[in-house]
């Protein structure tokens, strides 16, 4: 059998961690898939480690009412790299703890306990959650915020119950202080678990698209529709991406972030059979309207869009190999795109097969541990 790797290693010589930042030329990071040390480091040599596991009792984490900080973004550091925040589940709360980040003393210290259940909370059938509540930083380093997002349960089988609903809460928190400066809600905003850890104050609901500033804690409107599927906006420079799904198609604008006003437009007769997803590289953006199907806006700041792809594979992977030029990887197909013109200039198969894919996947993971050896391989006595 292979040797065991250390608990905080991915068997590659990267960090098993939960979450991640940097500032000030360190690098810091939570051990652990569920919770554990924070950890500081200048290059290849640790600085310090607190030792601040989740402090919440069987009974707590089984309650059907919690906040959960797991696969999300529970640690943040200033652009100075002067303080870091790290979030822990508390009780039936979240605690957020300041250090100072050249040698990780403790600053202070501040409780948030779980709010009220939103009006949407029920007991639902075949759940054992009355609502997921999530507790992230955002990530955003010249402020420090704190983000609890409430949705309906999961039903188990990997669909939300319906009817879907959802409530963002952002706090702004002073990170000399730990005290609260404002606080906003946003109803039926939601993000994923891939989304929580990217969210930068861009947030859409079925209504239209918003922008958060995090100094002042109000958001202004970026521009108002009526979907059945969003994605999340995403920024490029001065400019934010839009995306959403209506009964004739698909359209997709690029507005100023500060004015609203549309710098391009695009409007596709296709609806996706999925939920839409926006991905930016070198000044180019990339909207996969449903499984097969691509547009390609960029560079900046015309953002001329070219004609619809076809690309057989789901939206992996987004990557600039020079001006104007982007790397779409599909998973069956690697498609390099000449965003200038609009063209399609090459298209590969991955090198990677798919057994070397799913042995990467599980090594990241660390799934390997818990796979039994074959009994072909298991040694005769």
């Amino acid at each position: 059998m292979a040797k065991r790797p250390h608990p905080t290693d991915n068997g590659n010589g990267t960090p098993r961690y939960q979450g991640m930042a940097e500032g000030g030329g360190r690098t810091f990071w939570v051990d652990g898939r569920f919770g554990g040390d924070t950890r500081a480091k200048r290059g290849d040599k640790t600085i310090w480690t607190t030792k601040e596991a989740n402090r919440r009792s069987r009974a707590q984490r089984c309650a059907r009412r919690n906040i959960s900080t797991a696969s999300d973004r529970p640690i943040w550091c200033d652009r100075e790299g002067r303080i870091v925040a790290r979030l822990h589940e508390s009780g039936l709360g979240c605690r957020l703890v300041a250090h100072r980040a050249s040698d990780g003393k403790p600053l202070w210290s501040r409780l948030f306990r779980l709010p009220p259940a939103a009006p949407f909370a029920k007991r639902v059938r075949d759940t054992d959650k009355d609502e997921a509540t999530h507790a992230f930083l955002t990530d955003t380093p010249d402020a420090l915020a704190l983000a609890i997002q409430h949705s309906t349960p999961d039903s188990g089988l990997g669909a939300f119950t319906l009817p879907f609903a959802a409530l963002l809460t952002v706090r702004g928190i002073d990170k000399h202080t730990g005290e609260v400066l404002w606080q906003s809600e946003f109803p039926d905003a939601y993000l994923d678990i891939c989304d929580r850890s990217l969210y930068e104050g861009l947030h859409a609901t079925l209504e239209g698209a918003w922008s958060l500033d995090f100094k002042t804690g109000r958001a202004h409107q970026l521009h108002a529709w009526k979907a059945w599927a969003i994605a999340v906006p995403r920024r490029i420079g001065p400019n934010v991406v839009l995306a959403w799904s209506h009964r004739s198609g698909t359209s997709i604008r690029i507005v100023n972030e500060k004015s609203a006003a549309v710098i391009a437009a695009v409007d596709v007769p296709r609806s996706p059979k999925y939920a839409l997803d926006i991905k930016h590289a070198g000044g180019v953006a990339v909207v996969n309207i449903d499984t097969h199907h691509y547009i390609v806006l960029g560079p900046a700041p015309t953002f001329t869009p070219s004609p619809l792809l076809k690309i057989k594979g789901y939206f992996d992977a987004l990557t600039a190999e020079r001006r104007g030029v982007v790397c779409i990887n599909a998973r069956y197909w690697l498609v390099r795109v000449n965003a200038s013109k609009g063209q399609e200039l090459s298209r590969a198969r991955p090198t990677q097969t798919r057994k070397e894919r799913e042995a990467e996947l599980s090594a990241f993971f660390g799934l390997e541990d818990d796979k039994q050896p074959d009994a072909r391989e298991r040694p005769a006595r």
